[in-house]
């Protein structure tokens, strides 16, 4: 699985700060690298094979919490289909939904 760079933009300094530590600190996932905080969002290396993205979007948004800010965060690089399928599943609650029932996967099939 490939690496997905990513981020989040954040207004408040100390928002970012505790998003850094959490994401980055002692006991941050081991998947997510380069953890930094760039004056404006926190971006983080996202190693696919160690650490999903959805797990790096709910820690986020725990973290975040309590300083009354939505998670967002951005990819810069492109998914791969099971990882939109969990991002997906997990954002609507549908733990069935897969990459091979998305109608993307079926249409890209069918136009084979």
């Amino acid at each position: 699985m490939p690496h997905v760079r990513c981020s989040i933009e954040i207004p408040s300094a100390n928002a970012r700060a505790a998003l850094c530590e959490a994401l980055g600190g002692a006991g941050g996932p081991g998947g997510l690298t380069t953890v930094g905080d760039d004056g404006s969002r926190v971006t983080f290396v996202l190693d696919e094979a160690r650490t999903s993205l959805v797990l790096a979007i709910a820690l986020a948004q725990v973290e975040l919490a309590p300083f009354g800010i939505a998670a967002r965060i951005a990819t810069h690089d492109p998914l791969a289909p099971e990882t939109l399928a969990a991002v997906a599943a997990w954002g609507l609650g549908d733990p069935e939904l897969r990459d091979e029932r998305t109608i993307e996967r079926a249409l890209d099939e069918a136009m084979r």
